[in-house]
């Protein structure tokens, strides 16, 4: 990853701000066992939601950036 070190913690934004907590374990979930996740309050400076997403390993991370980075979820 160019000299950055993994991380299990992913930053997420721009989903829809229907989607809660339980809507984004099952998004995430397919890359790995999510650790925590939390959904932060809207801002109204981004177009959607944001929220912390705490993955159980790196690699659960890193497969997650992979496979959604710069895509729209399912509603958006």
């Amino acid at each position: 990853m160019d000299g950055i070190t993994p991380s299990a913690n992913l930053y997420v934004k721009n989903f829809p701000i229907s989607w809660g907590p339980a809507r984004l374990r099952e998004y995430f979930g397919q890359f790995g066992v999510i650790l925590e996740c939390r959904v932060l309050p809207v801002t109204g400076v981004a177009p959607g939601a944001s929220a912390l997403v705490r993955m159980a390993s790196a690699a659960d991370a890193t497969r997650a950036i992979k496979a959604l980075h710069g895509r729209s979820p399912p509603g958006t």
